[in-house]
């Protein structure tokens, strides 16, 4: 399984290269990837859990937004084995956006000093490449509580696969 998942990653990454993607295929790569973690950190045994909504499972996001918070979680909040250890990835749509969260039950940390002092360039990188595509109203952001969690929330438009925004929402 783990071969099979590092040859569905490479082939999404390399493979094709449109800049956005039906969130259910995103999602289909971010399994693939949590399979490999796993296999990485097997001794801390980290449930990962998904709950897409169905009506936004075809609509179009960019690629590769999800992967950069769930790999954070997997390597910075769980840093000692924990019970009951968690992430979920949740889609939902309000007010007219997509809305995609990655939530964690990890250590937390200060996300005022993490996002001065930031050295990591996924999650930038992410907020970036969703604000050159939609527009600065549109991106990421992070909230953390030292000893709660961690919840990277991401705000894209409604596109449809066609690719023609949607009218409706919550």
């Amino acid at each position: 399984q783990a071969i099979t998942s590092l040859v569905t990653l490479l082939e999404y990454c390399c493979k094709d290269t449109s800049a956005l993607v039906a969130l259910k295929e995103e999602v289909i790569f971010l399994k693939d990837y949590i399979c490999i973690q796993k296999l990485r950190d097997v001794d801390k045994n980290i449930e990962v859990d998904f709950d897409i909504s169905d009506e936004t499972e075809s609509l179009k996001i960019v690629k590769l937004s999800l992967q950069p918070s769930v790999e954070n979680a997997f390597v910075h909040a769980f840093p000692e084995k924990k019970e009951d250890a968690k992430i979920c990835v949740r889609s939902y749509i309000k007010e007219q956006r997509l809305i995609l969260e990655i939530q964690d039950n990890g250590v937390g940390f200060n996300a005022k000093l993490v996002q001065k002092n930031m050295t990591g360039i996924g999650s930038k990188n992410v907020d970036d490449r969703i604000k050159l595509t939609f527009g600065e109203e549109f991106g990421q952001s992070i909230e953390s509580e030292i000893g709660a969690g961690t919840r990277v929330t991401i705000e894209m438009p409604v596109i449809e696969e066609s690719g023609s925004a949607v009218k409706k929402g919550r």
